[in-house]
């Protein structure tokens, strides 16, 4: 086993203090074989404050305790009535966290469609809302709709705590987010594919120079590469890519060697 250290300094990130570190993946399913074995090592290797995951596909059959990370509060929003989908997000217990609830003007009825999980949190006097969604490939409702709602929430929580850092996240597949990121100032600063050659898991922040995103390929069995933020050194050095080159052996055998 490699044990990778994520942990980042003020200096590495040209930061003056030291950030809110996040681990984000599209698991296709905590249900697999051995796949909450992986994630709990990865998430105690990386020692992030925050791993979010998107499609964990649990449901009221898998308990909370079940899914347990040592030093970690769990946050968890099931789907409801369908299979697949859901979200949780693991959190230092040292960190304040609540859940954040945002006023609607509206009570639509795909609201309760939209898988989303917002938490207020707070480190080092430095307020951060994490919001982590995902956006299936063929949803139940009009993707203008969750565009719309996530534009509210985030100038909601913006002009309610100006100083706040918003990091918005999660798998989106295919929503055009050029409205969302005009209309509220975030940045995308994702710029490796996460899935094939398509950038589906982004990373939305207010402040995109105070944060430093890498992406990598799990442990964990899926088709998506998962992400890291505000972690510094995260592939080892010692650890180039792989290439073929062609080597000659000899054969010494002594039939093949001349007396």
């Amino acid at each position: 086993m490699i044990v990778i250290n994520c942990r980042s300094t003020p200096d590495e990130l040209n930061l003056s203090f030291c950030p809110l570190s996040c681990y984000v993946i599209n698991a296709c399913s905590l249900k697999k074989r051995n796949a909450l074995q992986l994630l709990n090592t990865e998430i105690q290797n990386f020692d992030v404050d925050i791993a979010a995951v998107t499609e964990t596909w649990l449901n009221n059959s898998v308990a909370s305790t079940d899914l347990s990370v040592t030093g970690y509060n769990i946050i968890r929003r099931d789907r409801i009535g369908r299979k697949g989908g859901g979200l949780c997000i693991f959190v230092k217990d040292c960190l304040i966290t609540q859940s954040v609830a945002v006023p609607t003007t509206t009570d639509s009825k795909y609201h309760k469609m939209h898988e989303l999980l917002y938490l207020k949190v707070e480190k080092a006097s430095q307020v951060y809302f994490f919001m982590l969604v995902y956006h299936p490939p063929r949803p139940k409702y009009k993707p203008d709709f969750l565009l719309v709602r996530l534009s509210y929430d985030v100038e909601y929580l913006m002009d309610t705590y100006p100083n706040a850092i918003i990091y918005l996240t999660g798998n989106f597949n295919q929503l055009n987010i050029s409205v969302l990121v005009s209309e509220t100032g975030l940045q995308q600063v994702v710029n490796e594919a996460t899935r094939g050659n398509s950038i589906l898991d982004l990373f939305l922040i207010n402040r995109p120079n105070e944060v430093h995103c890498s992406v990598f390929r799990s442990c964990v069995k899926t088709d998506h590469h998962a992400l890291l933020i505000n972690c510094a050194d995260t592939i080892p050095s010692g650890l180039a890519p792989h290439r073929r080159c062609k080597v000659n052996f000899y054969d010494l055998r002594e039939s093949n060697i001349d007396a």
